[in-house]
């Protein structure tokens, strides 16, 4: 009994010894499950911050595609300004009174792109109007374009599409009497002076 007595009484020591050890293992094993809970800690930080970041890019670019949106209004607006401009031109030459101006010699050729007028607005696109044949030669104040826009009046005449320009002196018009499309233009009077503000660059674009 007494032999039992004394392995028990060692065996006791020597678990005793082995204690500490045990419980700096113990020790240990806790620091490092509460470093990697650390980690998890810090993972899912960095994930809701990146989430909010990519929330917030969303909500700039959001932002960015309504400004974007406004900008457009506002240039749509501006175009219908333009167009009420285009419709209310007045100005010097709103009434061309003179004779009938006498066109003898063959009808002038006109090449380049065609003349379309659409509506109330007369729209000029492509190049540059080129006038080949006969040089027409033009004095006194130009007679009005009648159409569907048949009273053009002001100091310039806006026209969309390329800019049509017109440099020198007022053409002079040889050849038979051109034909004018839309209503009769009225021209009365004895012969009309070239209004200053028609010679040379009076087209602007839109």
């Amino acid at each position: 009994m007494n032999q039992r007595s004394l392995e028990m009484n060692q065996r006791s020591l020597e678990m005793n010894k082995r204690s500490p050890e045990m419980n700096q293992r113990s020790l240990e094993m806790n620091s490092e499950v509460s470093g990697d809970e650390q980690r998890s800690l810090e993972m899912n930080q960095r994930s809701l911050e990146m989430n909010r970041e990519v929330s917030g890019d969303e909500q700039e670019v959001s932002g960015d595609e309504s400004e974007v949106s406004g900008d457009e209004s506002e240039v749509s607006g501006d175009e219908l300004e333009v167009s009420g401009d285009e419709q209310e031109v007045s100005g010097d030459e709103s009434e061309v009174s003179g004779d009938e101006p006498e066109v003898s010699g063959d009808e002038p050729e006109v090449s380049g792109d065609e003349l379309e007028v659409s509506g109330d607005e007369s729209e000029v696109s492509g190049d540059e109007l080129e006038v080949s044949g006969d040089e027409s030669e033009v004095s006194g104040d130009e007679p009005e374009v009648s159409g569907d826009e048949s009273e053009v009046s002001g100091d310039e005449l806006v026209v969309s599409g390329d800019e049509s320009e017109v440099s020198g002196d007022e053409p002079e018009v040889s050849g038979d009497e051109p034909e004018v499309s839309g209503d009769e233009s009225e021209v009365s009077g004895d012969e009309p002076e070239v209004s200053p503000s028609l010679k040379g660059g009076g087209y602007r674009p839109l």
